[in-house]
C-alpha cells in the first residue's frame, strides 16, 4: 500500500507497485543464484558440521549398536549348519533391528529443522530438493556404517556362512533393507509436524 488522501469526505488509496522497488534485488539475486549442485555442496557441508555438533548421539548410536550385536550374536551363538529354522530367525532378526533402528534414528531430521527449511526457502537461500538431498546424504554415511558393524559382529558370532562373498552378499542385503527403512523414516519425517507425532 502507498499513500492515503482524502478527497470529498471520502479516503482514497493509491497502491505503490511493490514490484517495481523489488526488481533490482531479483535481478541481482538472479546473477549471482548458485547452481544447484553448489547449493547441495554447501548443504552436504552445513548439514556434516550438524552432525559434528553432536558427537553423544553418534557415541550413543556406536554403543546400542556393538551391544545388540553381542547380545544377537550370544542368542544365536554359533548355530549349527542343520539347523534353518534358528539361522533363519537370526538373519530375521538382524534385518529387522537394522531396519528399525535405522528408520527410527532418521524420524527427527526433517522434523526438527522444517520451520528454518521453510524460512530459508521462501528467503530463495535454495532449492527444497537440494536441501533434502544434502541432508540425506550427509546422514547416509553414517547410517551405512552401524548395518556393516553389526551384521559383522553378529554373523561371525552366529556362525551363519564364514566365506567372504556370502558375507559381503549379506551385509549388501542387510544395507539394500536398511536403506529402504531409512527411506521410510525420511518420507514420515517430512509429513509429520513434530518428533513426537513421527514416532
Amino acid at each position: 500500500m502507498g499513500e492515503c488522501c482524502s478527497g470529498e469526505g471520502r479516503l482514497v488509496e493509491t497502491a505503490v507497485d511493490s514490484d517495481t522497488e523489488t526488481e533490482p534485488m531479483k535481478e541481482a539475486y538472479d546473477k549471482y543464484k548458485p547452481s544447484w549442485s553448489e547449493e547441495l555442496f554447501t548443504l552436504v557441508h552445513r548439514s556434516f558440521i550438524s552432525n559434528s555438533r553432536n558427537p553423544r548421539a553418534f557415541q550413543a548410536r556406536v554403543a546400542q549398536t556393538l551391544v545388540l550385536a553381542i547380545i544377537a550374536g550370544l542368542i544365536f551363538l554359533r548355530l549349527s549348519p542343520d539347523n534353518y529354522l534358528s539361522r533363519s530367525g537370526a538373519c530375521t532378526f538382524i534385518v529387522l533391528n537394522q531396519g528399525s533402528l535405522g528408520m527410527v534414528s532418521v524420524l527427527h531430521t526433517f522434523t526438527s529443522d522444517k520451520v528454518l527449511a521453510v524460512r530459508e526457502y521462501q528467503s530463495g537461500l535454495y532449492r527444497l530438493t537440494s536441501y533434502c538431498c544434502g541432508k540425506m546424504i550427509a546422514d547416509f554415511a553414517l547410517q551405512m556404517i552401524f548395518p556393516i558393524v553389526f551384521a559383522t559382529i553378529a554373523w561371525y558370532m552366529i556362525g551363519l556362512n564364514d566365506a567372504a562373498l556370502r558375507w559381503l552378499l549379506g551385509l549388501l542385503f542387510i544395507m539394500l533393507t536398511t536403506n529402504s527403512a531409512i527411506s521410510i523414516g525420511y518420507a514420515v519425517s517430512s509429513a509429520a509436524p513434530t518428533v513426537l507425532q513421527a514416532l
